[in-house]
């Protein structure tokens, strides 16, 4: 990640054992690690097609163990050359996406599997169909390859942050309750973030913060 400000330097950051190249990717490094998502930095780099070499910031699991690679860039910043083709080069089934911003920002903006986890902009405008207390999410193709088809599934308790879903017909269906409960944990996840502190050592307990939600 480079800085937003040319011709200044992002200030390096350590956490969890890792030197982040800025305090924002610490901060997104603090909002994964709240939401008890795994999460490495900086982990394998790849050769382009075009011949380039380009090294992702983040490698996330979801809940169900798929890969999700991570582009931070500032807020000023909507797109990366690198990360554009870097997303045409990877299998159809296999997610990434550019984080813009901080955490609090980018969720503002994003839409967010209760699946998978995977946030991506823009934000669709016919992301959720509500009938009753149920909302169906089918923001997420990856999902919906990854589920079953058809109806009469039963609930499933692996979603973000332990969220509970349903497999139906190319769909996640996820009742008002238990969307409400994970949308109260991303946003306590963004503003812990946004408070993190990290001189003299300082290092955030998130673990022990999910631990209490």
């Amino acid at each position: 990640m480079t800085s937003s400000c040319s011709g200044l330097k992002a200030i390096e950051t350590n956490f969890k054992g890792f030197r982040f190249r800025s305090r924002l990717e610490a901060r997104w490094a603090v909002f994964f690690d709240a939401l008890g998502m795994h999460w490495d930095y900086e982990i394998e780099g790849f050769q382009l097609s075009n011949g380039e070499r380009y090294l992702p910031d983040f490698r996330l699991e979801t809940p169900q163990g798929e890969p999700i690679w991570v582009e931070i860039k500032p807020s000023n910043i909507k797109s990366d050359i690198k990360f554009s083709k870097f997303k045409d080069d990877l299998d159809y089934s296999e997610r990434c996406f550019l984080a813009v911003g901080p955490p609090l920002r980018h969720l503002a903006l994003a839409s967010v599997c209760p699946r998978c986890g995977i946030m991506e902009l823009p934000r669709p405008s016919d992301l959720l169909v509500k009938s009753g207390d149920i909302r169906f999410d089918d923001s997420c193709g990856y999902c919906d390859m990854e589920t079953p088809s058809g109806g009469g599934h039963k609930l499933r308790f692996d979603g973000l942050a332990g969220c509970c879903y349903t497999p139906h017909k190319g769909l996640i269906e996820v009742s008002q309750r238990y969307l409400s409960v994970l949308e109260k944990k991303l946003l306590d996840a963004a503003l812990l973030a946004r408070r993190a502190r990290f001189e003299h050592g300082e290092s955030p307990a998130t673990r022990r913060f999910l631990m209490s939600q």
